[in-house]
């Protein structure tokens, strides 16, 4: 099967370790930081051009304008509304779900305040964290700038890893948040570059 495939190919590189996460239904966005102040949050719109969402974002229940170390880079994450806040805040004013709610409010630009509700999950970052893995790239933004990631657990077997999937699976309507799969990642950066990108930009 194509999991199989993708695995060997992986393998092919090199690669010893996989990393997964939850694949977050939200809206994704790119936070860029100089010498750890923010300076601009933009969604990822079509991977070229995107909107500028800074004015919102800085009301945004967990974004950071100071980091507690000077990176320079972007941060990515995925601007999510829990289930529990759009069941109480945003379902009695009409809103249809917390994927549309979230990618809507962020762009609002006629202030109704409902984006203090929203909050970014990170999944990664690219600039001078001098990560050689995923693993360390997840500890960097978790224990040195203090983020919220998305949840990610590490594999060696692909079995263990597809296991995993299986059981996220039977638990997935529990959780507070939507997701929508789960993304699996090569832990090894470097084989990352290697592999390279589809025609649309998307990791190999």
């Amino acid at each position: 099967n194509a999991y199989d495939r993708w695995v060997a190919q992986a393998r092919d590189y090199g690669c010893r370790r996989f990393a997964k996460g939850h694949k977050l239904d939200g809206l994704t966005a790119v936070l860029d930081y100089e010498k750890g102040r923010l300076v601009r949050v933009l969604s990822r719109g079509d991977g070229v051009f995107g909107s500028d969402l800074s004015t919102n974002a800085i009301e945004m229940k967990n974004v950071k304008m100071c980091l507690p170390v000077p990176f320079t880079g972007s941060l990515r994450g995925e601007v999510i509304l829990s289930k529990s806040d759009f069941a109480e805040y945003f379902a009695p004013l009409g809103y249809t779900n917390p994927r549309n709610s979230a990618s809507g409010v962020s762009s609002d630009q006629k202030g109704t305040g409902l984006h203090k509700h929203l909050k970014i999950i990170f999944f990664d970052c690219v600039g001078d964290d001098g990560s050689a893995a995923e693993e360390d790239r997840i500890r960097y933004m978790t224990d040195i700038l203090g983020l919220e990631v998305s949840p990610t657990d590490f594999f060696d077997d692909p079995q263990d890893l597809w296991d995993s999937w299986l059981q996220l699976a039977a638990v997935r309507d529990s959780l507070d948040y939507e997701i929508d799969g789960v993304v699996v990642r090569v832990n090894e950066i470097g084989i990352q570059e290697q592999m390279g990108s589809t025609a649309d930009l998307r990791p190999k």
